[in-house]
């Protein structure tokens, strides 16, 4: 609501590469998300469970800190299939 949302169902999912422990770049049929951050291997089985239902950059003015143990995305990149073609 306070910027940019992207979407897509699990059916548009092409893929992932997982590159331990801080790189997650996740594929779809419209845009490819490169994910840096701490413990991405728990997003990593939320995909592979389809339980993920959405993905934030942490901000501290918007987000609580999240608990030891639990996963922090510091930087979310998405890239548009269309413009990247272009």
């Amino acid at each position: 609501r306070k910027g940019f949302s992207y979407g897509c169902g699990y059916a548009h999912l092409i893929g992932w590469l997982f590159s331990p422990p801080d790189l997650l770049t996740i594929q779809t049929t419209t845009q490819i998300f490169t994910i840096e951050g701490k413990l991405l291997d728990k997003i990593e089985l939320a995909l592979l469970d389809e339980r993920l239902r959405e993905l934030n950059e942490y901000s501290p003015e918007r987000h609580h800190k999240p608990e030891e143990g639990e996963p922090i995305i510091e930087r979310l990149t998405i890239t548009s299939r269309w413009e990247e073609q272009a």
